[in-house]
């Protein structure tokens, strides 16, 4: 909670004459009664209350010019990588779950700032803040501090990370680099890189990291695998579709297979290796993950703002490969698919 020895009555609207129980009413209303906060006798009796607009503060001022401000509900952050998911469990705390590991509890990560985003690797957990990312290094059953901070020339909107290299999308731009800083600093040969690589005026929209690959999607319909190894582009893949860019990419865990939405809201399914795309039946603009099946990988889960859409990709059948629809299951408002 912050407190400040002020009071501004045009912030707080609501008043209530039962004052030593209106927070416990309040958490009881939203929690269930799992939360009972009281006020010390301090800090005096609570005499109003409000709400931000979004409900996810609430703060009450008290007969003695004390006004707390409570935390009702986290940002919604999470990241996945593999078989692992990472969330806001508090305002200054991470935890990591391997789901396929059988931990009776998460790894927790403290962190110094309170994120606006959350990036996930096979070893590390990022929290970031405007143009600047912390890494932590993940070691169960609590992990320490951030073992590198990085600064980007921009506000970073998202970023993708395998075992050593990371990508950060910002200003329409993907930096690519090492995430330890000795071993790329004893590194002798090239460990930072700018993308897109030609200066034709188009932007990079979104970035992953797959197996070896480092993918990006561009505004012009450009999707580019850049081969880690040998630190070089193998493919470039230009949409068909005039006048239609990527708007995101979803890769199965080793690259060989792509789904992709476009800006005229089609979804379609791309193979690097001869270039076919596919068109996704049923495909909403509002899709905003596809979840690839850990034991399966022709299976694969879209989720939109009300549904999770589940198919099927066969590779041989008489008429060649195909995308079948199986089945289309109600998804509640409140719900993140994650793994």
């Amino acid at each position: 909670s912050r407190n400040w020895k002020c009071l501004s009555s045009s912030l707080f609207s609501l008043f209530f004459p039962i004052q030593t129980h209106i927070i416990l009413l309040f958490f009881f209303f939203f929690k269930a009664g799992t939360d009972v906060v009281s006020l010390t006798k301090e800090r005096g009796n609570a005499e109003k209350l409000d709400l931000t607009p979004d409900g996810q503060i609430l703060s009450v001022s008290t007969t003695k010019g004390f006004i707390t401000s409570f935390l009702t509900k986290l940002p919604v952050l999470n990241a996945t990588n593999g078989t692992s998911m990472a969330y806001m469990s508090s305002l200054r705390s991470i935890s990591v779950n391997d789901v396929a590991a059988n931990r009776p509890t998460p790894t927790e990560i403290e962190v110094t700032i309170e994120p606006t985003w959350l990036a996930l690797g096979p070893k590390h957990a990022v929290v970031g803040l405007n143009n600047k990312a912390w890494f932590h290094l993940i070691k169960p059953p609590k992990t320490g501090p951030a073992v590198m901070e990085h600064k980007y020339p921009g506000t970073v909107e998202a970023m993708a990370l395998n075992e050593k290299w990371a990508a950060a999308l910002y200003e329409g731009q993907v930096m690519l680099h090492m995430i330890d800083k000795q071993e790329a600093s004893s590194n002798g040969t090239e460990t930072t890189r700018l993308f897109p690589d030609k200066d034709d005026g188009d932007q990079i929209v979104d970035v992953t990291i797959a197996g070896d690959f480092m993918i990006y999607g561009t505004v012009k319909g450009v999707i580019s695998y850049f081969y880690l190894p040998d630190w070089a582009t193998v493919n470039d893949y230009r949409h068909s579709e005039v006048n239609r860019g990527i708007k995101s990419l979803f890769p199965n865990p080793l690259g060989t297979r792509l789904i992709f939405g476009d800006t005229a809201g089609i979804g379609c399914m791309y193979n690097p290796v001869n270039d076919r795309v596919m068109k996704i039946p049923e495909w909403t603009a509002s899709t905003t993950q596809v979840i690839w099946d850990k034991s399966n990988p022709s299976v694969f889960v879209t989720a939109s703002a009300d549904n999770l859409m589940t198919y099927v990709y066969t590779e041989l059948t008489l008429s060649g490969p195909s995308i079948t629809g199986v089945s289309n299951t109600p998804k509640p408002s409140n719900m993140t698919p994650l793994l």
